[in-house]
């Protein structure tokens, strides 16, 4: 069960700020008149925008690693080891255990882990809402502050009206000082329009940004509650108790039993499974055992077939040497007394006496060679028998260990 990453979320993010970049892009001028009326205030609102919009794009990001967390998890059973868990994950992860194994979770410690991660969501969310809160309250402090300077220059206005009776120009100096005592006031209402329209501007882009952080986080929590679900052993039958439910948890002992009891048909259902991946490691070594025999006994078989034809080469030159011998006694009969003058005839048994040397010599060889040969095959077969002894014992003593 996979979990959903955040991408779109991010994505309404980006556009939104586009969009909003693109709004004081067109409306330049009167949004620099605006924020040049109280360049202090609007500058720590515009300061506080920026930090809000961080902390909302950070909740959103930061979500990628917790899901790598649990998509990390689900793959253990392809091999691969879980990574280190992130801040979110971490009682999940404690819970869970992380050496690989599947844990098994009860109604009340999904529920309690839930709990948690939901918790620190909302811990996270509380800055952002506490940042749109503080540029709401920004917006009315430059309101009221400029208010204060408007009421206050009116006052200062009204107050410093002096009108001489025996001017002729009495009504034109009344309004010229009425006309320079209204510029003060005047900055006072723009301070506090403009910190006003910058701070709920400010709040309302902040807002949404949050909302769309929220819904991340939201989908997150549901993919994780789904995926623990999976993963708890729900009691098929409660308890006999009162009406009112609190008789139907069973005691702390019964609990407590069944959760030992899940336990230990976990480790029954791994001790299982790791001893058919040995048998079956086994059948693998000895299917190449027997590939290996085979090989040997196509070896044997062309061992026989060359000593069958050393043979007959030995058989054709001892029968050969026989023939040579029977007429060499022949003629050492005929020649019994040979005449010493005779030389042709002491050349002639010099020859054959050369060629029976050869001719012994070279059986002696081939007989050298044959034996040569049958001892490199013998010694083959006895290191492949050794080796293929040595792997079955070595699969025999892995099937009959005993997994902790």
């Amino acid at each position: 069960m996979g979990v959903t990453r955040p991408r779109r979320y991010l994505i309404r993010m980006a556009l939104f700020v586009i969009a909003a970049a693109a709004a004081v892009y067109v409306l330049r001028v009167p949004a620099m008149a605006a924020f040049l009326a109280n360049p202090a205030l609007n500058g720590v609102i515009l300061g506080v925008l920026l930090v809000g919009v961080f902390v909302c794009v950070r909740q959103a990001t930061t979500l990628n690693a917790e899901i790598a967390w649990v998509e990390g998890y689900q793959r253990q059973a392809a091999g691969a080891p879980p990574p280190h868990p992130p801040r979110l994950m971490g009682p999940i992860a404690r819970a869970l255990g992380e050496d690989g194994r599947k844990a098994t979770l009860t109604t009340f410690s999904t529920r309690a882990l839930l709990d948690g991660v939901g918790t620190r969501l909302d811990e996270g969310r509380e800055l952002a809402r506490y940042l749109v809160g503080l540029l709401i309250f920004l917006g009315l402090l430059g309101t009221f502050w400029g208010l204060l300077e408007t009421v206050r220059s009116i006052s200062s206005v009204v107050d410093g009206l002096t009108v001489d009776s025996t001017a002729k120009d009495a009504g034109s100096q009344m309004f010229d000082q009425l006309r320079s005592g209204l510029r003060a006031p005047l900055d006072g209402m723009g301070t506090a329009f403009s910190s006003s329209l910058l701070g709920l501007s400010g709040a309302l882009a902040l807002g949404f940004l949050d909302l769309q952080a929220g819904q991340a986080q939201n989908r997150f929590y549901n993919d994780v509650e789904d995926w623990l679900s999976s993963m708890a052993r729900f009691r098929a039958s409660p308890m006999a108790g009162d009406g009112d439910g609190e008789g139907m948890r069973p005691s702390a002992f019964t609990e407590a039993l069944l959760q030992q009891t899940a336990e230990a048909l976990d480790d029954l259902r791994r001790l299982v499974s790791r001893s058919e991946e040995g048998r079956r490691e086994t059948g693998q070594g000895l299917a190449r055992m027997t590939d290996r025999l085979q090989d040997l006994g196509d070896k044997l078989e062309s061992l026989g077939v060359i000593v069958e034809r050393q043979q007959r080469v030995i058989d054709g030159a001892t029968d050969r040497q026989a023939d040579i011998g029977g007429a060499l006694t022949a003629l050492t009969a005929q020649m019994a007394a040979p005449s010493p003058g005779d030389p042709d005839a002491r050349r002639q048994l010099a020859q054959i006496e050369r060629l029976l040397t050869r001719i012994g010599d070279g059986a002696e060889s081939g007989r050298a060679e044959l034996a040569k040969e049958l001892r490199s095959e013998i010694r083959l077969l006895g290191r492949t028998l050794l080796g293929g002894a040595a792997a079955v014992e070595s699969k025999r003593s892995d099937s009959d260990t005993w997994p902790g």
